[in-house]
Order: structure tokens, then C-alpha cells, then sequence
């Protein structure tokens, strides 16, 4: 595989982004791959024409764009899993691929932790929701915010009873941030073993534990992988445990 990548500095902070890289396999090089990955302040391409394994006959050709690349992997996942993930892989990039960790969160949203303090903190805060004063009401649901994916737990897990309509719609509100997907997604996700490998990239550990504990059952068998190991030890580890699923068990995100 020959890989060519050029980075150009904006003078705003950003940076212009290329990659290119070329494979040909087989005794006459009949099975090939050319894959341009372009990315700038607004927008992320993805060209790619050849056969996307040694396995296939026929050629294939994709040209894809979005306006970042987390919006390109979003819509359009299988592509970038045949064609750009072996050369980031490559380059040992993978973490690029980690899954969005509120995503991840309302995947896992069933096994992660309540945290007693934060909860605490949570019915503490409520009643100002309900305040007739709209300054408080706004500053309580930024202090709810603050909170972070513990408090988006503790306000899922909560009975709603007795609330009024104020606070339902400020703490439905305040869910809807941690949750980028649908329901339909997370029904397809929640049990997807390449999506919760990309999970174990996350830089949240608590993502990272539960994602590795619902794969191991999944698998039905312990996972050798160190959620808590520095981040080269763990992609190590992650690709390993992708490279061992099997067939059935290679679903991709999108489908």
C-alpha cells in the first residue's frame, strides 16, 4: 500500500487535509484500490474507485461529501468502513474512529452508574426549574447541564411524577443534548460489535468499560482487552478483537 498525505496550515488554526493512498494485490495486480480522502474547514470527500477486497470481482466506485468528517462517517458509514478505516488503520489512526461518547452513552444508557452525589444534586436543582423568575429557571438547567452524562442518568432514570409541565420540557430539553440518535439507531447500535469496539476508543472510561462488558456478553467469552491501557496498547487490542469477529458478526453501523 503506498499512502501519500499532505497537510496545509489556514492562518485561522485549521488545516487543509489530504490523503491518498493506492493498493494492488494478486499475481497480476488485477485486484486494486485508490482511495482520496480530502478534508478543509467545511468539507470532508471521500473518492474511492477499485475492488474494495481481493475478493471481488467487480469494480466499485464512491464519491462521497459532507461538510466534516464526523458528519461523513455518520451518513455514510459503510464507505468509510471498506475503504478509509484500512488506511487510517494503516497508519494506526484508528481513534479517529472513536464513537461520539454522548452517542455511546444513550446506547449504554441502561448499564451506566448513578452516581449517589449526582443524583443528589439533580433533586436538588429541580424545584428551581419551577421557579417563576426565567434568569433562575435558566441558570438552574445550565448547572443540570453541567452534569454531564451522569446527571443525563440520573434525569432519564427519574420518575417524572409530580413535575410540572416547565420542568418536563426544560429536563427533556437538557436529554435531547446527550442524545444524537434516534430510536431506531440505538436499537441497531446497542448490539453491534463493531460499534461498540469504536466505543473502547472513547475517551470516557466509564463508555469504554461498559461498551468492552456488553461486547464480552455479546461474544460470550472475556474480551483481552484493557479498557484503562495507553491508547497504542488499546488500539493494539481493539483491532485484534475486530480482526477475530466473525462473518455474522461484522454488521456495520449503518445497516
Amino acid at each position: 500500500m503506498r499512502i501519500r498525505l499532505s497537510c496545509q496550515p489556514n492562518t485561522d488554526g485549521t488545516a487543509d487535509l489530504s490523503l491518498e493512498s493506492s493498493l494492488q494485490t494478486g499475481p497480476t495486480g488485477e485486484h486494486f484500490a485508490r482511495v482520496v480522502y480530502t478534508q478543509s474547514g467545511n468539507r470532508a470527500s471521500l473518492q474511492a474507485f477499485g475492488t474494495a477486497t481481493s475478493e471481488d470481482q467487480d469494480s466499485k466506485t464512491v464519491m462521497i461529501a459532507e461538510k466534516d468528517f464526523l458528519t461523513l462517517r455518520e451518513k455514510h458509514a459503510a464507505d468509510l468502513e471498506t475503504w478509509l478505516r484500512p488506511v487510517l488503520h494503516r497508519l494506526q489512526q484508528d481513534f479517529v474512529f472513536a464513537t461520539d461518547s454522548n452517542a455511546a452513552w444513550q446506547t449504554l444508557a441502561g448499564e451506566w452508574p448513578v452516581n449517589p452525589s449526582v443524583q443528589a444534586k439533580v433533586e436538588a436543582l429541580l424545584p428551581d426549574l419551577n421557579s417563576p423568575k426565567w434568569q433562575v429557571r435558566h441558570t438552574t438547567e445550565k448547572e443540570l447541564a453541567k452534569l454531564g452524562r451522569d446527571g443525563a442518568t440520573v434525569i432519564l432514570r427519574r420518575s417524572r411524577t409530580g413535575l410540572s409541565l416547565e420542568q418536563n420540557t426544560r429536563l427533556d430539553e437538557l436529554l435531547s443534548r446527550f442524545e444524537p440518535l434516534s430510536a431506531e439507531e440505538v436499537r441497531k447500535l446497542s448490539n453491534n460489535p463493531e460499534f461498540l469496539l469504536d466505543c473502547a476508543y472513547c475517551d470516557d472510561p466509564v463508555v469504554r468499560k461498559l461498551a468492552a462488558a456488553r461486547l464480552a456478553k455479546i461474544l460470550g467469552r472475556p474480551l483481552k482487552l484493557d479498557t484503562n491501557a495507553p491508547e497504542a496498547e488499546r488500539g493494539e487490542a481493539i483491532e485484534l478483537l475486530r480482526s477475530q469477529l466473525g462473518p455474522g458478526q461484522r454488521k456495520d453501523a449503518a445497516q
